[in-house]
């Protein structure tokens, strides 16, 4: 049987939910490369405060071949948490692996919290494709990178005409960070025409130990054709170490890159 396994939320609520020491809180989807996709829409619906302990992916888990489109829905207040042994905890709203797909049109991904990718976490070695067109990401938190989304593997962000936005991380990248040491991680900020007027994607008062707005690091790609990248701020804490105090930037460099701090070290 190779009928599309399919779920559409429309207007409800999925919240609450707990996926101990697993992944995907709220909803897990994974597909076939070779059977075929697993498809998941939400068209208005609510996923709220679910949680991934010990695993990946509070709201949404996408993994091989999963296809997810969120037309005008919200995703907030869910949780990726770490586990005992410091293992997982990426994607606070939404996890995609392996060939996942996500499209975000005019939704909210707001309020999520993760270690790393507080709105959104994307890896795999085979691409991984999220495009935001219109949509807001927005308040999110990570613990350590990315806190609205953390691009990492042979991974593809598109942001048209979307905002990301008061977003916060603890280190690296409060609104965007982008790096790889497997394949290439890209980033893409341009404008679109969304309900018929121009609108420029937008990255904006994210806040990051380093990189405010955006973190790139080695084997990651940021492109800015006609977007914003404006008031966002690095912020070293209280008790950060002197420069070149120890080992890695974030233990010998704070407060860089208000809007985009560029580094290739990891020593």
């Amino acid at each position: 049987n190779n009928q599309i396994p399919t779920i559409t939320v429309s207007g409800g609520e999925i919240s609450g939910n707990i996926a101990q020491s697993s992944t995907g809180g709220g909803i897990y989807a994974t597909g076939d490369d070779d059977a075929g996709v697993c498809s998941i829409t939400v068209n208005e619906g609510l996923i709220r405060n679910n949680e991934a302990v010990g695993g990946n992916g509070g709201g949404i888990a996408l993994h091989r071949s999963s296809v997810c489109t969120i037309n005008g829905g919200t995703i907030t207040g869910n949780a990726a948490k770490r586990s005992e042994t410091d293992t997982a905890g990426y994607g606070g709203g939404v996890f995609m692996s392996v060939t996942a797909k996500l499209t975000v049109n005019g939704g909210t991904i707001s309020r999520n919290q993760a270690y790393n990718g507080g709105g959104i976490y994307t890896t795999g070695d085979k691409g991984v494709k999220c495009t935001v067109q219109g949509g807001d990401i927005t308040r999110n938190t990570a613990a350590c990178h990315g806190g609205g989304i953390m691009v990492a593997g042979l991974s593809e962000v598109l942001i048209q005409g979307g905002m990301i936005c008061e977003n916060t991380a603890e280190e690296d990248g409060g609104g965007i960070y982008v790096g790889s040491t497997s394949g290439r991680a890209t980033v893409t900020i341009t404008k679109a025409t969304i309900n018929g007027k121009p609108t420029v994607g937008e990255v904006k008062n994210n806040t990051a130990d380093n990189g405010g707005g955006v973190y790139v690091f080695r084997g990651g790609e940021l492109i800015v054709n006609e977007g914003h990248i404006i008031n966002n701020t690095a912020v070293a804490p209280q008790n950060a170490k002197l420069p070149n105090s120890g080992k890695g930037l974030s233990a010998s460099l704070h407060g860089a890159g208000g809007g985009i701090c560029v580094a290739s070290n990891d020593a």
